[in-house]
């Protein structure tokens, strides 16, 4: 990637994590995409948290996404 990608959760007082927790995360290279997946699901897992596969796509978006395979 071109540079470090910081994320930041901001959670409940008490510890708690919001009802419905979103992130999007925009990169101009597929592969720069799919190495932040691999790389956040591994940092999720040292907190026993983990990323739920049926609501993480990697989409296609702006002038790429017409045509595009």
């Amino acid at each position: 990637m071109s540079g470090d990608v910081h994320v930041r959760f901001r959670e409940h007082p008490r510890g708690r994590f919001p009802r419905v927790t979103r992130h999007v995360a925009c990169f101009q290279q597929e592969a720069d995409a799919r190495r932040f997946l691999t790389e956040m699901t591994a940092r999720l897992a040292q907190f026993d948290l983990e990323v739920e596969p049926s609501k993480t796509a990697i989409l296609r978006f702006g002038s790429r996404a017409m045509g595009a395979k």
